[in-house]
């Protein structure tokens, strides 16, 4: 079994560095691969949930956010019953069950590997806010903003950057308050998922 959670941790690291950095070095596709395995290898190694809180602790997230915001991510991106997506998400369905929960937690590991799974897939989670003036505006993270900074995009003014700080400082917009926003988004080829739904 030692041996098994090695080769676990070593898939892990495999997984977060192409995930979580800039210049990974695999394909979304081998990272889809990476992604089945390592639930596969869990899911037969009875792996305790100690070594799954622990590994990566240190990192932006361990591997059991990796997998819960995986399972989250596949739900949205896989192409049908056939499709690699649908197979890591039955993979993750063996070791992670949601209960009553729709999406990976906020402010925690999973939100974060759900988020660059989502942009390493050619995909932007944004999040629409509103001006005291009305104006609408999204924003994102796609580490591709200035240090510090996150992308932001409006009607007028189109890309630029952002102070992070906007996303707790405005208010959330409603559906039908970013529709033309979003809709422009999707018109310049982004495949955007909204982060915050509002009615």
């Amino acid at each position: 079994m030692r041996n098994q959670l090695k080769n676990i941790n070593r898939l892990y690291n495999v997984a977060y560095n192409t995930i979580a950095t800039i210049n990974g070095r695999l394909s979304y596709e081998r990272v889809t691969d990476c992604i089945i395995r390592l639930a596969d290898m869990v899911a037969e190694t009875e792996t305790p949930e100690f070594f799954l809180q622990e590994t990566g602790e240190h990192n932006e997230f361990r591997l059991d956010d990796l997998l819960v915001g995986a399972y989250w991510h596949f739900t949205e991106w896989h192409s049908g019953q056939f499709s690699k997506g649908y197979q890591a998400l039955s993979a993750i369905g063996r070791i992670f069950s949601p209960g009553c929960t729709n999406g990976p937690e906020k402010g925690t590991g999973e939100q974060i590997a759900y988020e660059l799974l989502h942009q390493l897939a050619g995909g932007i989670v944004v999040s629409f806010r509103k001006f005291p003036d009305g104006d609408i505006i999204a924003l994102w993270d796609d580490n591709s903003a200035s240090p510090g900074y996150i992308t932001s995009y409006q009607h007028i003014g189109q890309h630029s950057a952002a102070s992070p700080e906007l996303l707790d400082e405005l208010e959330v917009a409603t559906s039908e308050e970013y529709q033309s926003l979003l809709n422009e988004l999707e018109s310049r080829d982004y495949l955007v998922t909204v982060a915050d739904e509002t009615e």
